[in-house]
């Protein structure tokens, strides 16, 4: 039997227009995308026209009749799922089609969407609401409109008052490095980002800033360096022994300094003797990456797969582009490394900071100014 990879199962569905078409043409790769097996299917269409559904069978007209013959929703959705996994492509909404049923189709009329708004608009936070109005927030979890109902709220709605700067100042405290809050007291970790203040704010009394480093001395980083080919590899392969370098008193080029191409491959390496761009794009972990490259369609491939590009200039010197981004990180106007201050590794997570309008201003101004400085006119 065939080893089936999700790479050859997108090739296979590459060649077919509909999900009807694989499942008839190439059956055990079809099964192999399944939801007991694989379970990617919606991944293998999502680019498809209708995401691969044979849905020019289900008219309005067709779609209507079979939900004319249940009393509920849920009664068609059990008993008619393809048509009712049609009415999302069909230009009408579930409420359409149910508008001349009782409770328009709905077991329970309590539960319209204005309802549950109504109850979420009377509690400060989703944790009243769950305790006060157990069922409410039940229905609300199960249709995944938590986050619709609290958009307006203050923190929409998450209780995060309780975690002050001194409660959390006080669990770090109690810990000796960081790692053992993090263990211990987890909540009150994670909420230090929300909290207005950094990681290294909360442990800038400790030793060694709350780093367990004392073992990490520049020979042993320097021969964990000398093991990889690349700072990437570095990053992925030793995490720890990578973050251990900003508290060694020395630099990532030093470690790199004897190796090819400093530690950068030659393929993604920066050359600001050819043309250029900075760049900058929302990562879905609540990050802004910003950085400078060659390529666009290749970092797009790379870094901005899972995300959104949001900014970029573009020179002819790419000396210019350099610069830009040397400027951005001696900025003191905001944190240029949140990741990295935060704990969380990936590529290139010493160039991030906050994902807020105020800091995606603040990063636009310091490279646009820094570009007009040398005498390129942002267009």
């Amino acid at each position: 039997m065939a080893k089936w990879t999700k790479e050859k199962l997108q090739e296979i569905a590459n060649l077919c227009e509909t999900r009807t078409e694989m499942a008839k043409k190439f059956p055990n790769a079809y099964a192999a995308a399944g939801k007991t097996r694989m379970n990617c299917m919606e991944e293998l269409f999502k680019n498809h026209e209708r995401k691969g559904l044979t849905l020019e069978y289900w008219t309005v007209e067709k779609i209507q009749a079979l939900a004319d013959k249940c009393k509920t929703r849920n009664e068609m959705e059990k008993k008619y799922r393809n048509a009712y996994a049609a009415i999302k492509f069909s230009g009408k909404t579930v409420d359409y089609f149910f508008r001349n049923h009782e409770n328009k189709g709905l077991k329970n009329q309590q539960w319209t969407v204005e309802k549950l708004q109504a109850i979420a608009d009377k509690c400060k936070t989703r944790k009243e609401m769950g305790i006060k109005y157990p069922n409410a927030y039940r229905v609300a979890s199960r249709r995944k409109i938590i986050d619709e109902l609290f958009k307006n709220h203050e923190r929409k709605g998450l209780t995060l008052e309780y975690w002050t700067v001194e409660k959390i100042q006080a669990f770090a405290d109690k810990c000796e490095t960081r790692n053992e809050m993090k263990k211990k007291y987890y909540k009150a970790y994670f909420a230090i980002r929300k909290s207005g203040k950094t990681v290294d704010y909360y442990f800038r009394n400790h030793e060694n800033q709350g780093h367990a480093l004392e073992y990490w001395t520049v020979k042993k980083i320097q021969a964990i360096a000398d093991k990889c080919e690349t700072r990437k590899e570095m990053v992925k392969k030793y995490p720890n022994a990578y973050a251990a370098i900003k508290f060694s008193g020395k630099t990532v080029d030093y470690f790199f300094r004897n190796h090819k191409y400093e530690g950068f491959s030659d393929s993604h390496g920066f050359n600001p003797n050819k043309p250029a761009y900075f760049y900058i794009y929302g990562r879905p972990d609540g990050y802004l990456k910003y950085g400078i490259g060659e390529n666009a369609k290749t970092r797009m491939k790379t870094d901005c797969k899972e995300g959104e590009m949001i900014y970029s200039i573009s020179c002819e010197d790419g000396k210019v582009i350099q610069n830009i981004e040397k400027a951005i990180k001696k900025s003191k106007r905001l944190i240029t490394n949140q990741a990295e201050v935060d704990g969380d590794y990936f590529d290139g997570y010493t160039e991030t900071t906050v994902k807020t309008d105020k800091a995606l201003n603040i990063l636009v101004d310091i490279a646009e100014n820094s570009a007009n400085k040398q005498g390129y006119e942002v267009s």
